[in-house]
């Protein structure tokens, strides 16, 4: 991954935090209005719910890294000299 893809999964990341903190607040301040009730309700579910979806996509296309492999495809131990002389007499008793 490069620098600005972390860089734009981070911003994505926090944006989405900030989306449902804002929301939270939204829809938890109710005010005493009649009228501002149902404003704020939708307004703070759906900046939570826009929060949710920039976290979804801030996460969605990771993918862990590729494990470092040896020489071949093998351990150290199958690669000991022991190991291929006992194979070598299998072979010649055969």
């Amino acid at each position: 991954m490069t620098d600005g893809a972390a860089w734009i999964r981070v911003a994505e990341g926090a944006i989405g935090i900030l989306s449902i903190y804002l929301g939270y607040r939204l829809f938890c301040d109710i005010p005493a209005e009649p009228r501002r009730v149902f404003t704020s309700i939708v307004s703070g579910a759906l900046l939570g719910l826009f929060g949710l979806v920039s976290l979804a996509a801030a996460t969605a296309n990771h993918r862990p890294r590729a494990a470092a492999i040896g020489v071949h495809g093998t351990t150290k131990s199958l690669r000991a000299p022991g190991i291929h002389r006992y194979q070598r007499r299998a072979e010649r008793t055969a």
